[in-house]
């Protein structure tokens, strides 16, 4: 089955996910751009045995690279646009629902909801379900101006597959610690520096928002080096975390508490050199 949608996939050093990918959407997708920053590994060789286009441009944050992706689509396009990391594919379940729903003329937007796998472990405890915006018609979704942890900005009618994609990353763990180490980098950054939020927090609106209004409201206003510990005992024993196995317990302990703690002594760090400025 064919769609009338555009893919985007950004790249850096994706050798390990990116056919798995590419296999979910290559016979699916009107079009797939991967949008690359200068990956030095076998990603782009791999990916030019499909039929994608391929462009680069410079990494300065996320949401740069998002924006710049949707810049690629013609104007005159009206179809729809489909975000996927180079970690994530989509099952042949999701695909038949999204060509079923796109028929509508109701909505502009799309959640789909994405199920985290930890190497072949289903992280389903806290982190399930997790609907998140990635599919919209275009011209109808800019992403907002923000580092890390960025949300697409929609406009008109959002509705809601209920079917699951995949995220699982093939990745060792020492590059998951090295692409974290950068994270927690621009995560402090945008804790210190306070951006502007352009997702309008909410608690009983959607997921994105109900995020969104936790983190200002209630996360940036505990005690720094004591949260990572608050939401670890979360993660594990209030939202059964624990029931998930050794190898789910090795990914809170890596994603709840050792990434967390690592923000604040960026954000630290940050207080200490402005001060001394």
């Amino acid at each position: 089955m064919q769609s009338d949608i555009v893919v985007l996939i950004l790249t850096y050093n994706e050798q390990e996910n990116i056919e798995q990918c590419l296999d979910s959407v290559s016979d699916w997708a009107t079009k797939i751009y991967i949008i690359d920053s200068g990956s030095t590994d076998k990603t782009l060789e791999k990916a030019k045995r499909y039929n994608v286009e391929i462009k680069y441009n410079q990494f300065v944050n996320f949401s740069k690279q998002r924006n710049f992706a949707l810049n690629l689509l013609e104007k005159n396009f009206d179809g729809w646009v489909l975000f996927l990391d180079a970690d994530e594919f989509l099952t042949s379940e999701i695909k038949s629902e999204i060509l079923v729903k796109i028929q509508t003329d109701k909505y502009t937007n799309f959640f789909l909801n994405r199920k985290f796998y930890w190497g072949d472990t289903w992280i389903k405890r806290g982190y399930y379900p997790c609907y998140i915006i990635r599919l919209f018609k275009n011209g109808y979704a800019r992403c907002e101006d923000r580092s890390v942890n960025e949300h697409l900005i929609v406009h008109g009618e959002t509705g809601f597959i209920s079917s699951d994609f995949i995220h699982k990353c093939n990745k060792p763990i020492s590059r998951w610690i090295e692409k974290h180490i950068k994270r927690a980098q621009l995560e402090a950054y945008e804790l210190f520096n306070k951006n502007k939020n352009q997702i309008s927090p909410s608690l009983f609106k959607n997921t994105v928002e109900t995020k969104r209004w936790i983190r200002i409201y209630i996360w940036e206003r505990l005690p720094i080096f004591l949260r990572p510990f608050l939401l670890f005992f979360y993660r594990l024993f209030i939202q059964g975390g624990i029931l998930d196995g050794k190898h789910a317990f090795g990914y809170h302990f890596l994603q709840t508490l050792w990434f967390t703690t690592l923000i604040d002594i960026f954000f630290v760090e940050n207080k200490i050199k402005r001060k001394n400025d």
